[in-house]
């Protein structure tokens, strides 16, 4: 796929009813350990936006979820973005209210609340995006567009909630895709990954469907972007929600793992936008990455159906199938 500027704004809606456009921005500050996460999925063909959005100060975690009635998915009430270089320079602002702390089931932006919080990102990408769809689709199969490029960036801003900001510096990663995404998994383990102040960037992505693990490594930098073998994730604990706050990602043929020490632990109900179940179970490990002697932010997530025997140990009524509310 080759990228023009346009591609970072909304695009037109496809026939398809699974068409969909999402941007993605995960942010860590490696000295503070504050986080900024912030999923956007523009569902035209349903008539909304979902949001969910989540800061990590030093005193509290504050998240909001919802579907918003409008057709861009950068432009829900709240969210200020100015593209000033396509593919390369950003400014997003956010001020919202949400919910202090997780929920009674222990998840996060599930809903909105009336706690104030908000952030300021300028992040810069060194490097231009890389293609990830296609390798998705090469590596993965069909069933999702190929549509997609993800990029790290170096970002500086700050954070605020509970009536303090607090100033933030760190790696930026983000991905966008746009078009039909309709295919199911049993199991998904990965991250994208910021390495070197965003000098180097890491996709690594693990499937289990229909009893058949597949996956893609991606390594892009100033040489250009090189597929690695599939790789292999291993989790320091069980594979269930809080049992772990390590990971390593192996990739065949390369020394050293991929390491992640976790900072914080963000579970929440995240929409499928497929014809399979309605939503699944996303835990996110804002974490330190090190790979060699290289270092940096990687948010390395673990995801599963709401269907999984990975889910069992969550209460019945805890959100499997309920819907962000409607704003």
């Amino acid at each position: 796929m080759t990228l023009s500027p346009a591609d970072e704004f909304r695009h037109e809606t496809g026939p398809d009813p699974r068409w969909q456009e999402t941007y993605w921005f995960s942010a860590g500050d490696p000295l503070t350990h504050c986080g900024i996460d912030v999923h956007l999925a523009c569902q035209p063909h349903e008539g909304y936006v979902e949001a969910q959005i989540t800061v990590i100060s030093p005193e509290e975690t504050v998240s909001l979820g919802g579907r918003y009635a409008v057709d861009d998915a950068l432009a829900i009430p709240g969210l200020d973005v100015d593209v000033r270089t396509p593919l390369e320079h950003w400014t997003l602002r956010y001020e919202g209210k949400g919910i202090r702390g997780p929920n009674k089931h222990g998840l996060y932006a599930q809903a909105p609340g009336d706690v104030p919080f908000g952030f300021f990102l300028d992040f810069h990408q060194p490097l231009p995006p890389a293609d990830f769809g296609t390798q998705y689709t090469d590596s993965i199969g069909a069933g999702i567009a190929s549509t997609h490029y993800a990029a790290a960036a170096v970002c500086a801003g700050s954070l605020w909630c509970i009536g303090s900001r607090t100033p933030f510096s760190g790696l930026l990663v983000r991905d966008h895709t746009w078009g039909p995404r309709d295919w199911t998994y049993d199991l998904m383990q990965g991250s994208l990954i910021a390495l070197d102040q965003a000098q180097v960037f890491v996709a690594a992505v693990s499937f289990l469907s229909t009893q058949n693990w597949s996956g893609v490594c991606v390594v892009h930098d100033k040489n250009g972007t090189r597929r690695l073998p599939a790789p292999w994730v291993r989790l320091g604990g069980l594979p269930v929600r809080d049992t772990w706050h390590s990971a390593e990602i192996l990739v065949p043929g390369q020394r050293e793992p991929i390491a992640f020490t976790g900072q914080h632990t963000i579970p929440k109900w995240v929409p499928s936008y497929s014809s399979g179940p309605s939503n699944y179970l996303q835990h996110e490990l804002f974490a330190e990455a090190r790979w060699g002697k290289r270092t940096g932010h990687g948010p390395f997530y673990q995801v599963f159906p709401a269907d999984s025997p990975l889910a069992a140990n969550l209460p019945s009524g805890s959100g499997q199938t309920a819907e962000l509310p409607l704003f």
